[in-house]
Protein backbone atom coordinates (compact mmCIF):
# COMPACT_ATOMS: atom_id res chain seq x y z
CA UNK A 1 0.00 0.00 0.00
CA UNK A 2 1.10 3.46 -0.79
CA UNK A 3 1.15 5.33 1.86
CA UNK A 4 0.24 9.49 0.72
CA UNK A 5 -0.87 12.94 3.26
CA UNK A 6 -4.61 13.04 3.56
CA UNK A 7 -5.13 9.08 3.45
CA UNK A 8 -7.44 8.32 6.88
CA UNK A 9 -5.61 5.18 7.98
CA UNK A 10 -8.77 5.07 10.91
CA UNK A 11 -11.75 7.25 10.60
CA UNK A 12 -9.86 9.40 12.83
CA UNK A 13 -6.35 9.41 12.27
CA UNK A 14 -5.57 10.84 8.99
CA UNK A 15 -1.91 11.11 7.58
CA UNK A 16 0.38 14.42 7.01
CA UNK A 17 3.78 13.53 6.65
CA UNK A 18 6.21 10.81 6.96
CA UNK A 19 8.97 11.45 9.68
CA UNK A 20 11.28 8.53 8.90
CA UNK A 21 11.43 5.51 6.68
CA UNK A 22 13.64 2.03 7.20
CA UNK A 23 13.90 -0.86 5.73
CA UNK A 24 11.14 -2.89 7.75
CA UNK A 25 8.64 -0.02 7.74
CA UNK A 26 7.88 3.67 8.80
CA UNK A 27 7.01 6.50 10.90
CA UNK A 28 4.51 9.51 10.15
CA UNK A 29 2.68 11.88 11.63
CA UNK A 30 -0.72 11.97 12.25
CA UNK A 31 -3.64 14.35 13.15
CA UNK A 32 -6.36 12.71 15.65
CA UNK A 33 -9.68 14.22 14.18
CA UNK A 34 -11.62 13.57 17.12
CA UNK A 35 -8.83 14.82 19.66
CA UNK A 36 -8.14 17.26 17.95
CA UNK A 37 -3.85 16.61 18.14
CA UNK A 38 -0.77 15.30 16.34
CA UNK A 39 0.04 11.62 17.17
CA UNK A 40 2.54 9.23 15.23
CA UNK A 41 1.71 6.44 12.68
CA UNK A 42 3.89 3.23 12.59
CA UNK A 43 3.95 1.23 9.86
CA UNK A 44 5.14 -2.65 8.92
CA UNK A 45 6.73 -2.03 5.22
CA UNK A 46 4.30 -3.98 2.77
CA UNK A 47 7.05 -6.38 2.10
CA UNK A 48 6.50 -7.51 5.96
CA UNK A 49 2.81 -7.14 6.25
CA UNK A 50 2.78 -10.64 6.01
CA UNK A 51 5.62 -11.67 7.54
CA UNK A 52 4.40 -13.79 11.19
CA UNK A 53 6.99 -12.63 12.99
CA UNK A 54 7.07 -8.74 11.98
CA UNK A 55 3.53 -8.75 12.61
CA UNK A 56 3.59 -10.70 16.01
CA UNK A 57 6.42 -7.76 17.20
CA UNK A 58 3.93 -5.44 16.19
CA UNK A 59 1.32 -6.61 18.09
CA UNK A 60 3.99 -7.48 20.87
CA UNK A 61 4.33 -3.62 21.01
CA UNK A 62 1.16 -2.33 21.07
CA UNK A 63 0.10 -4.76 24.25
CA UNK A 64 2.97 -4.54 26.17
CA UNK A 65 3.16 -0.73 26.05
CA UNK A 66 -0.53 0.01 26.42
CA UNK A 67 -0.22 -2.56 29.62
CA UNK A 68 2.63 -0.67 31.32
CA UNK A 69 0.76 2.55 33.18
CA UNK A 70 3.45 4.97 33.80
CA UNK A 71 3.84 8.76 32.18
CA UNK A 72 7.30 7.39 31.43
CA UNK A 73 6.55 5.15 28.49
CA UNK A 74 5.16 6.23 25.46
CA UNK A 75 1.32 5.86 25.61
CA UNK A 76 -0.38 4.13 22.32
CA UNK A 77 -3.50 5.11 21.51
CA UNK A 78 -4.78 2.48 19.11
CA UNK A 79 -3.56 -0.47 16.82
CA UNK A 80 -4.70 -2.65 14.05
CA UNK A 81 -4.83 -3.45 10.27
CA UNK A 82 -5.63 -0.60 7.59
CA UNK A 83 -8.23 -1.48 5.33
CA UNK A 84 -6.00 -2.18 2.71
CA UNK A 85 -4.04 -5.00 5.02
CA UNK A 86 -1.08 -3.04 6.71
CA UNK A 87 -0.70 -3.38 10.53
CA UNK A 88 -0.34 0.23 12.46
CA UNK A 89 0.42 1.56 15.72
CA UNK A 90 -1.09 4.95 16.96
CA UNK A 91 1.10 6.83 19.18
CA UNK A 92 1.39 9.76 21.28
CA UNK A 93 3.49 12.68 19.46
CA UNK A 94 7.27 13.17 21.17
CA UNK A 95 9.39 16.36 20.49
CA UNK A 96 12.78 16.22 21.69
CA UNK A 97 15.82 13.85 21.16
CA UNK A 98 16.55 10.21 21.64
CA UNK A 99 19.69 9.95 24.71
CA UNK A 100 21.38 8.22 21.67
CA UNK A 101 21.75 11.78 19.45
CA UNK A 102 22.21 13.30 23.04
CA UNK A 103 25.46 11.05 23.13
CA UNK A 104 26.44 11.36 19.85
CA UNK A 105 26.73 15.26 19.75
CA UNK A 106 28.08 15.85 23.92
CA UNK A 107 29.73 12.74 24.15
CA UNK A 108 29.06 12.09 28.32
CA UNK A 109 26.59 14.18 30.58
CA UNK A 110 26.75 15.59 33.70
CA UNK A 111 26.21 13.25 37.00
CA UNK A 112 23.00 14.88 37.94
CA UNK A 113 21.60 14.94 34.23
CA UNK A 114 22.33 11.13 34.50
CA UNK A 115 21.33 10.29 37.74
CA UNK A 116 18.19 12.28 37.01
CA UNK A 117 17.76 10.01 33.88
CA UNK A 118 18.10 6.75 35.14
CA UNK A 119 15.67 7.57 38.03
CA UNK A 120 12.83 7.93 35.66
CA UNK A 121 13.46 5.43 33.17
CA UNK A 122 13.62 3.14 36.56
CA UNK A 123 9.89 4.81 37.13
CA UNK A 124 9.40 3.02 33.57
CA UNK A 125 10.30 -0.18 34.13
CA UNK A 126 9.60 -0.34 37.78
CA UNK A 127 5.74 -0.40 36.58
CA UNK A 128 6.42 -2.64 33.61
CA UNK A 129 7.81 -5.28 35.56
CA UNK A 130 5.54 -5.03 37.97
CA UNK A 131 2.74 -6.20 35.10
CA UNK A 132 4.94 -9.00 34.13
CA UNK A 133 6.97 -7.41 31.21
CA UNK A 134 10.57 -7.14 30.26
CA UNK A 135 11.23 -4.72 28.19
CA UNK A 136 14.55 -6.62 26.60
CA UNK A 137 15.95 -3.71 24.41
CA UNK A 138 16.90 -0.93 26.93
CA UNK A 139 19.31 1.76 24.72
CA UNK A 140 19.97 5.35 24.70
CA UNK A 141 18.06 4.85 21.05
CA UNK A 142 14.83 3.96 23.20
CA UNK A 143 15.36 6.23 25.95
CA UNK A 144 13.48 9.55 24.46
CA UNK A 145 14.09 12.84 26.01
CA UNK A 146 11.30 15.68 26.32
CA UNK A 147 10.99 18.61 27.60
CA UNK A 148 8.36 18.60 30.98
CA UNK A 149 7.39 22.09 29.74
CA UNK A 150 9.13 23.68 32.42
CA UNK A 151 13.07 23.37 31.32
CA UNK A 152 13.34 19.82 33.05
CA UNK A 153 14.11 16.58 31.44
CA UNK A 154 11.19 14.21 31.17
CA UNK A 155 12.21 10.87 30.17
CA UNK A 156 10.03 8.44 27.87
CA UNK A 157 10.72 4.54 27.34
CA UNK A 158 10.32 3.71 24.01
CA UNK A 159 9.73 0.04 21.73
CA UNK A 160 8.30 -2.97 23.43
CA UNK A 161 8.35 -4.80 20.29
CA UNK A 162 10.74 -7.49 21.75
CA UNK A 163 9.44 -7.50 25.24
CA UNK A 164 8.24 -10.61 27.19
CA UNK A 165 5.83 -11.39 29.85
CA UNK A 166 2.67 -13.68 30.87
CA UNK A 167 0.21 -11.55 29.48
CA UNK A 168 1.82 -11.83 26.21
CA UNK A 169 2.13 -15.48 25.89
CA UNK A 170 0.37 -15.91 22.93
CA UNK A 171 2.15 -13.31 20.63
CA UNK A 172 5.16 -14.08 18.79
CA UNK A 173 5.29 -17.58 19.43
CA UNK A 174 7.71 -17.90 16.17
CA UNK A 175 10.72 -16.87 18.61
CA UNK A 176 12.63 -19.98 19.03
CA UNK A 177 14.28 -20.30 22.71
CA UNK A 178 17.57 -19.89 22.16
CA UNK A 179 17.18 -17.02 19.49
CA UNK A 180 18.87 -13.88 20.70
CA UNK A 181 16.60 -11.02 21.16
CA UNK A 182 17.94 -7.73 21.92
CA UNK A 183 20.38 -4.96 20.82
CA UNK A 184 24.13 -7.26 21.32
CA UNK A 185 26.11 -4.21 22.54
CA UNK A 186 23.48 -3.93 25.70
CA UNK A 187 22.08 -7.27 26.15
CA UNK A 188 22.83 -8.65 29.60
CA UNK A 189 24.87 -12.27 29.27
CA UNK A 190 22.22 -14.40 29.67
CA UNK A 191 20.47 -12.78 26.60
CA UNK A 192 23.29 -13.30 24.69
CA UNK A 193 23.74 -16.79 25.14
CA UNK A 194 20.11 -17.37 24.22
CA UNK A 195 19.18 -18.19 28.14
CA UNK A 196 15.42 -19.46 28.42
CA UNK A 197 15.01 -17.93 31.90
CA UNK A 198 15.08 -14.41 31.45
CA UNK A 199 13.62 -11.72 33.87
CA UNK A 200 13.64 -8.37 34.74
CA UNK A 201 17.33 -8.38 36.15
CA UNK A 202 18.29 -8.53 32.27
CA UNK A 203 16.87 -5.01 32.06
CA UNK A 204 18.74 -4.01 34.87
CA UNK A 205 22.19 -4.98 33.63
CA UNK A 206 21.02 -3.17 30.19
CA UNK A 207 20.55 0.25 32.66
CA UNK A 208 23.73 -0.26 34.00
CA UNK A 209 25.53 0.04 30.22
CA UNK A 210 23.19 2.95 29.42
CA UNK A 211 24.41 4.73 32.20
CA UNK A 212 27.76 4.12 32.01
CA UNK A 213 28.11 5.40 28.47
CA UNK A 214 26.43 8.43 29.66
CA UNK A 215 28.81 9.26 32.43
CA UNK A 216 31.84 8.16 30.10
CA UNK A 217 30.96 8.55 26.65
CA UNK A 218 31.56 5.24 25.30
CA UNK A 219 30.32 1.87 26.05
CA UNK A 220 31.89 -0.57 28.91
CA UNK A 221 31.45 -3.73 26.36
CA UNK A 222 32.21 -3.26 22.43
CA UNK A 223 33.16 -5.98 19.32
CA UNK A 224 32.93 -6.20 16.24
CA UNK A 225 30.61 -9.64 16.57
CA UNK A 226 28.27 -11.16 19.07
CA UNK A 227 30.51 -13.89 19.46
CA UNK A 228 33.83 -11.91 20.31
CA UNK A 229 31.53 -9.46 22.45
CA UNK A 230 30.62 -12.85 24.43
CA UNK A 231 33.74 -13.70 24.92
CA UNK A 232 34.81 -10.19 26.09
CA UNK A 233 32.14 -9.94 28.87
CA UNK A 234 33.38 -13.28 30.03
CA UNK A 235 36.70 -13.15 30.20
CA UNK A 236 37.77 -9.63 30.62
CA UNK A 237 38.21 -7.33 33.49
CA UNK A 238 34.93 -5.19 34.15
CA UNK A 239 36.11 -1.93 32.99
CA UNK A 240 35.12 0.89 35.93
CA UNK A 241 33.78 4.22 35.53
CA UNK A 242 36.33 5.79 37.29
CA UNK A 243 38.90 4.61 35.23
CA UNK A 244 37.86 6.43 31.94
CA UNK A 245 36.59 9.70 33.97
CA UNK A 246 38.84 9.90 37.35
CA UNK A 247 36.18 13.20 38.44
CA UNK A 248 33.66 10.55 39.22
CA UNK A 249 32.63 9.16 43.22
CA UNK A 250 34.62 6.37 43.57
CA UNK A 251 31.42 4.71 44.83
CA UNK A 252 30.11 4.84 40.95
CA UNK A 253 33.06 1.81 40.17
CA UNK A 254 30.86 -0.06 43.36
CA UNK A 255 28.12 0.57 41.99
CA UNK A 256 28.85 -0.53 38.12
CA UNK A 257 29.92 -3.63 39.37
CA UNK A 258 26.77 -4.79 40.90
CA UNK A 259 25.03 -3.45 37.81
CA UNK A 260 26.30 -5.67 35.63
CA UNK A 261 27.00 -8.16 38.02
CA UNK A 262 27.41 -11.48 35.63
CA UNK A 263 25.09 -13.66 37.86
CA UNK A 264 22.00 -12.21 37.63
CA UNK A 265 21.64 -12.93 41.41
CA UNK A 266 23.99 -10.58 42.13
CA UNK A 267 22.74 -8.23 40.76
CA UNK A 268 20.25 -5.20 42.19
CA UNK A 269 16.73 -6.20 43.06
CA UNK A 270 14.42 -3.81 41.71
CA UNK A 271 14.71 -1.06 38.94
CA UNK A 272 14.04 1.20 42.04
CA UNK A 273 16.89 -0.17 44.28
CA UNK A 274 19.15 0.35 41.15
CA UNK A 275 18.38 3.90 40.37
CA UNK A 276 18.24 4.86 44.09
CA UNK A 277 22.02 3.31 44.90
CA UNK A 278 23.10 5.80 41.85
CA UNK A 279 22.07 8.61 43.08
CA UNK A 280 23.47 8.18 46.34
CA UNK A 281 26.69 7.10 44.81
CA UNK A 282 26.90 10.03 42.01
CA UNK A 283 25.40 12.51 44.06
CA UNK A 284 25.88 11.55 48.07
CA UNK A 285 22.30 12.46 48.49
CA UNK A 286 18.99 11.13 49.34
CA UNK A 287 16.70 9.76 45.94
CA UNK A 288 14.59 13.01 44.44
CA UNK A 289 15.65 14.89 47.44
CA UNK A 290 16.88 17.82 45.29
CA UNK A 291 15.96 19.73 42.11
CA UNK A 292 15.63 17.71 38.84
CA UNK A 293 18.38 19.01 36.16
CA UNK A 294 17.03 21.02 33.35
CA UNK A 295 18.00 21.22 29.54
CA UNK A 296 19.58 24.51 29.84
CA UNK A 297 23.22 23.75 30.55
CA UNK A 298 23.57 20.47 29.99
CA UNK A 299 26.44 21.35 27.51
CA UNK A 300 28.59 23.66 30.14
CA UNK A 301 27.91 20.62 32.44
CA UNK A 302 29.09 17.92 30.33
CA UNK A 303 32.50 19.60 29.80
CA UNK A 304 32.86 19.76 33.35
CA UNK A 305 34.20 17.70 35.96
CA UNK A 306 31.42 15.87 37.93
CA UNK A 307 29.83 18.33 40.99
CA UNK A 308 30.64 17.16 44.05
CA UNK A 309 29.82 19.68 47.40
CA UNK A 310 32.17 17.36 49.23
CA UNK A 311 34.07 14.05 49.05
CA UNK A 312 31.80 11.13 48.98
CA UNK A 313 33.08 8.58 51.85
CA UNK A 314 32.02 4.84 51.70
CA UNK A 315 30.09 5.77 55.01
CA UNK A 316 27.68 7.30 52.74
CA UNK A 317 26.34 4.17 51.37
CA UNK A 318 24.45 1.19 52.61
CA UNK A 319 27.10 -1.66 52.33
CA UNK A 320 24.65 -3.99 51.42
CA UNK A 321 23.46 -2.42 48.69
CA UNK A 322 26.51 -1.38 47.39
CA UNK A 323 28.82 -4.29 48.43
CA UNK A 324 30.39 -5.81 45.24
CA UNK A 325 28.97 -9.07 43.96
CA UNK A 326 31.00 -12.03 45.00
CA UNK A 327 34.42 -13.22 42.45
CA UNK A 328 33.50 -13.70 39.22
CA UNK A 329 35.58 -16.70 39.17
CA UNK A 330 33.60 -19.59 38.63
CA UNK A 331 30.62 -17.92 37.04
CA UNK A 332 29.45 -19.09 33.61
CA UNK A 333 32.33 -21.66 33.46
CA UNK A 334 29.82 -23.46 30.99
CA UNK A 335 29.22 -20.57 28.43
CA UNK A 336 31.87 -21.38 26.01
CA UNK A 337 29.90 -24.80 25.47
CA UNK A 338 26.85 -22.95 25.25
CA UNK A 339 28.16 -20.68 22.72
CA UNK A 340 29.07 -23.62 20.51
CA UNK A 341 25.78 -25.12 20.53
CA UNK A 342 23.87 -21.63 19.76
CA UNK A 343 26.28 -21.26 16.82
CA UNK A 344 28.08 -17.99 18.20
CA UNK A 345 31.46 -18.83 18.36
CA UNK A 346 32.83 -21.10 15.89
CA UNK A 347 35.39 -24.46 17.57
CA UNK A 348 35.90 -25.22 21.59
CA UNK A 349 35.46 -22.69 23.41
CA UNK A 350 36.82 -22.43 27.37
CA UNK A 351 35.23 -19.81 29.36
CA UNK A 352 36.56 -18.32 32.39
CA UNK A 353 35.08 -16.26 35.01
CA UNK A 354 36.86 -12.69 35.45
CA UNK A 355 37.84 -11.59 38.88
CA UNK A 356 36.41 -7.86 40.08
CA UNK A 357 38.49 -4.72 39.58
CA UNK A 358 36.89 -2.47 42.07
CA UNK A 359 37.77 -2.26 45.92
CA UNK A 360 35.26 -4.01 48.24
CA UNK A 361 33.33 -1.30 50.12
CA UNK A 362 34.35 -1.84 54.03
CA UNK A 363 31.22 -1.67 56.46
CA UNK A 364 31.24 1.93 57.35
CA UNK A 365 29.87 2.85 61.29
CA UNK A 366 26.54 4.43 61.13
CA UNK A 367 25.97 6.94 63.75
CA UNK A 368 22.75 7.69 65.02
CA UNK A 369 19.78 9.59 63.00
CA UNK A 370 19.75 11.35 66.36
CA UNK A 371 23.68 12.32 66.93
CA UNK A 372 23.69 13.74 63.23
CA UNK A 373 20.96 16.01 63.89
CA UNK A 374 22.71 17.31 67.52
CA UNK A 375 25.16 17.92 65.94
CA UNK A 376 24.28 19.79 62.89
CA UNK A 377 21.53 21.29 64.58
CA UNK A 378 19.01 19.71 62.46
CA UNK A 379 17.49 16.42 61.55
CA UNK A 380 19.38 14.35 58.91
CA UNK A 381 18.60 11.25 57.10
CA UNK A 382 20.27 7.98 57.99
CA UNK A 383 22.95 7.21 55.55
CA UNK A 384 22.08 3.65 55.44
CA UNK A 385 18.10 4.28 54.12
CA UNK A 386 19.79 6.48 51.44
CA UNK A 387 20.20 3.33 48.77
CA UNK A 388 17.19 1.74 49.38
CA UNK A 389 15.29 4.71 49.43
CA UNK A 390 13.44 4.38 53.00
CA UNK A 391 14.83 8.16 53.76
CA UNK A 392 11.73 10.35 53.83
CA UNK A 393 12.23 12.96 51.34
CA UNK A 394 9.01 15.22 49.79
CA UNK A 395 8.84 13.69 45.93
CA UNK A 396 8.79 16.60 43.60
CA UNK A 397 5.36 16.41 41.29
CA UNK A 398 6.15 14.84 38.09
CA UNK A 399 4.57 16.60 34.61
CA UNK A 400 2.08 14.47 32.89
CA UNK A 401 1.17 14.84 29.40
CA UNK A 402 -2.61 14.65 28.19
CA UNK A 403 -4.00 12.00 26.18
CA UNK A 404 -3.04 13.05 22.96
CA UNK A 405 -0.90 16.19 23.38
CA UNK A 406 2.62 17.05 22.41
CA UNK A 407 5.27 16.89 24.74
CA UNK A 408 6.35 20.66 23.49
CA UNK A 409 10.18 21.25 23.36
CA UNK A 410 11.19 25.12 24.07
CA UNK A 411 14.44 26.45 22.50
CA UNK A 412 17.61 24.90 24.02
CA UNK A 413 21.37 25.73 22.66
CA UNK A 414 22.03 22.34 24.41
CA UNK A 415 19.24 20.22 22.93
CA UNK A 416 18.30 21.45 19.81
CA UNK A 417 15.16 20.15 17.87
CA UNK A 418 16.04 19.02 14.18
CA UNK A 419 13.95 19.19 11.82
CA UNK A 420 12.48 15.66 11.26
CA UNK A 421 13.52 14.80 14.87
CA UNK A 422 9.86 14.97 16.41
CA UNK A 423 8.43 11.06 16.29
CA UNK A 424 7.78 8.83 19.37
CA UNK A 425 9.49 6.15 17.84
CA UNK A 426 12.07 5.37 14.91
CA UNK A 427 11.17 3.74 11.52
CA UNK A 428 12.00 -0.29 12.01
CA UNK A 429 15.24 -1.27 10.30
CA UNK A 430 15.61 -3.63 8.03
CA UNK A 431 16.51 -7.19 8.91
CA UNK A 432 20.75 -6.70 7.71
CA UNK A 433 20.92 -3.44 10.01
CA UNK A 434 18.17 -3.80 12.85
CA UNK A 435 19.30 -3.54 16.33
CA UNK A 436 17.13 -6.62 16.91
CA UNK A 437 19.09 -9.54 15.39
CA UNK A 438 17.11 -12.84 15.63
CA UNK A 439 20.03 -15.17 15.45
CA UNK A 440 22.99 -13.53 14.32
CA UNK A 441 25.59 -15.23 12.73
CA UNK A 442 28.99 -15.67 14.28
CA UNK A 443 30.30 -12.80 11.93
CA UNK A 444 28.07 -10.43 12.23
CA UNK A 445 29.01 -6.70 12.34
CA UNK A 446 27.60 -5.08 15.42
CA UNK A 447 26.77 -1.49 14.88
Amino acid sequence: MKLEPGMLITPNVRLERPLGEGGMGSVWLAEHLSLHSRVVVKFIADAYASNAEAKARFSREAAAASQVKSPHVVQTFDHGISPEGVPYIVMELLEGRSLGDTLAELGQLSPALVAEIVAQLCRALEKAHAAGIIHRDIKPDNVFLCDAGDGAVFVKLLDFGIAKGAAMSNIGKETKTGSVMGSPLYMSPEQLIGAKNIDHRADLWAVGVVAYEALVGVRPFDAETVGALTMKIHNDPLPLPCTQRPDLPPAVDAWFERACALSPEARFGSAKELADALTVALLGVSPRSGVAPSFSGIKAQASQPAPMSRTLTTGDLDPTTLAPPPSRKGLYVGVGLVIVLLGLVGGGVAMYGRSSGAQALPEPPVPSASAKAASSGAPVADPLALATGSASAPAPALPTHAVGVAATVGKSPKLPIKPGATASASAPASPATSAHPVKPPEDEILR
